[in-house]
């Protein structure tokens, strides 16, 4: 999506862990992130982003999941063995609450914050061909200074361990996109911090992120709770 380079559309919707890490006393559940560099169903985290960018670019921004405060649209669209959680726009105040029931079973994929350009948007996140897209992107990533992921309170060590950068790949985009262009064809990479969650148990987990941003400031998301429970998608 646009906005998980832009200061107002910013992610309110975050589950992630360390590994092996016990989240809380009240729940002693134990849930751990894919290391960087490793595979998970035989793709890197990268090749995984690009299916969340894929999945997030096919829909009208009106009926976007990120756009549902309720939670109820997160599982639209989705099958296989990982579950993209959305980015969600919130307010300018930056408060949202958000719910998201998540099937057990699946691992999660997690797009924290970065950026993506593409051959249909105008400048700065412009780019004709993949030295270019790759260049855009991660210069305007450089940009995030730090960023702070907590789950149940406790902030998890090393978030920014995480990033990836994307091959160039196809997106299909719907009549009414969050990139504001003509419905179509485009070409794109993206760089992010990305997590990768494997299939955690089922509980509810009380998320919450900040990001720092050379531009944008400091942003805080908003209470959020996923929960993880057998539901069908």
């Amino acid at each position: 999506m646009k906005g998980i380079r832009r200061g107002a559309i910013l992610l309110a919707l975050l589950l992630s862990s360390m590994f092996g890490m016990v989240l809380s006393a009240q729940t002693e559940l134990e849930v751990e992130i894919l290391p960087p560099g490793e595979e998970y169903e035989g793709l890197t985290v990268a090749e995984w982003e690009v299916r969340w960018q894929q999945w997030n670019m096919s829909f009208p921004l009106d009926l976007h999941p990120g756009t549902d405060p309720t939670g109820k649209w997160c599982g639209v669209g989705q099958s296989g063995p990982v579950f993209f959680l959305p980015v969600h726009m919130f307010s300018s105040d930056g408060i949202r609450n958000v719910n998201c029931t998540i099937p057990e079973g699946v691992a999660i994929l997690v797009p924290m914050g970065g950026a993506n350009c593409s051959t249909v948007e105008p400048p700065p996140y412009f780019g004709s061909n993949e030295e270019e897209l790759s260049v855009c992107a991660t210069t305007a990533t450089d940009a995030i200074v730090s960023q702070k992921l907590s789950v149940n309170r406790i902030f998890l060590p090393n978030t920014m361990d995480h990033r990836v950068v994307t091959p160039i790949h196809a997106l299909n985009l719907a009549e009414g996109n969050s990139l504001g262009v003509p419905p179509g064809t485009a070409l794109s990479v993206s760089d992010s911090y990305t997590l990768l969650i494997l299939p955690p148990e089922p509980g509810k987990y009380f998320i919450e992120i900040q990001t720092q941003h050379d531009r944008y400031g400091q942003h805080r998301t908003v209470d959020c709770e996923c929960r993880l429970a057998n539901s069908q998608r």
